[in-house]
């Protein structure tokens, strides 16, 4: 559950940035928006759990009540160049293994935050909602997909990147 939890909350996301462009294709989605996809990969990255209310024991790891957080990083790669890093928390909300985590994604040219609640008891890819940015991602929307590789192979991560004009 620790793997699962640190891997899929660092996904919560990765952005590229104009370091990326190889790895991203553009298009208008029939608006006035520009479309953007970037197929990444990121590390499995660092991470803490901190046991708030000291709730854990050795039979019964943290996180293990509601409060418990995960605050983690990695590295970002597009075509196995370090094109950014992530950070962000996920904070257990309802037991068993519903977290909500937000999520920064920092590059060269901007960052790209990100929010969702998911279920880490469940296996497989994870949808998450780009809710904002700065710079070139100023104003962004749009979903990332998050797909969990056993370490240590990097895991999947595509952003489905709506941009203002």
């Amino acid at each position: 559950m620790r793997t699962k939890l640190t891997l899929g909350a660092l996904l919560a996301l990765a952005l590229a940035g104009a370091t990326a462009v190889a790895a991203a294709s553009s298009s208008r989605d029939g608006s006035d928006r520009r479309v953007r996809v970037l197929h990444l990969t990121r590390d499995t990255g660092d991470d803490v759990i901190l046991d708030l209310d000291h709730s854990a024991t050795a039979a019964h790891p943290a996180p293990d009540s509601i409060g418990d957080e995960d605050v983690y990083t990695a590295d970002l790669f597009a075509r196995g160049t370090k094109v950014g890093i992530d950070g962000g928390v996920c904070k257990l909300v309802r037991l068993p293994s519903y977290y909500h985590c937000i999520a920064t994604n920092k590059f060269a040219d901007g960052d790209v935050t990100v929010a969702f609640l998911h279920d880490y008891g469940e296996t497989g890819s994870g949808v998450f909602a780009i809710t904002g940015g700065t710079g070139a991602y100023r104003g962004a929307g749009g979903e990332v997909t998050f797909v969990d590789h056993p370490a240590p192979r990097r895991d999947d991560v595509t952003f489905r990147l709506t941009l203002r004009p």
